[in-house]
């Protein structure tokens, strides 16, 4: 009896995190069909950031200054890449 339950826990997780997985391509088609693709690397970049903060300050990950400043490098270099693509 609890191997069936178990089984069906686990359908249920399964089918709600490939629920999840599909809104995110669809919300990924939406971006990219309203902005461009550039958008979907900064909100990644962005999101990168966020996760590293929470991480940092839930779980006292430590966080180096050489990291900091390699995303504060690739976060500078995509938005030079969009202020060049548009003013191009």
């Amino acid at each position: 009896l609890e191997i069936t339950h178990s089984v069906h826990a686990s359908a249920g997780i399964l089918l709600g995190n490939a629920f999840t997985a599909f809104l995110l391509n669809v919300a990924i088609y939406l971006l990219i069909g309203r902005t461009s693709a550039l958008s979907l690397n900064v909100a990644g970049v962005v999101k990168d950031w966020i996760l590293i903060g929470i991480s940092a300050l839930i779980f006292e990950a430590p966080v180096t200054t050489t990291q900091i400043i390699g995303y504060l490098i690739a976060f500078g270099g995509v938005c030079y890449y969009n202020y060049a693509k548009l003013t191009a």
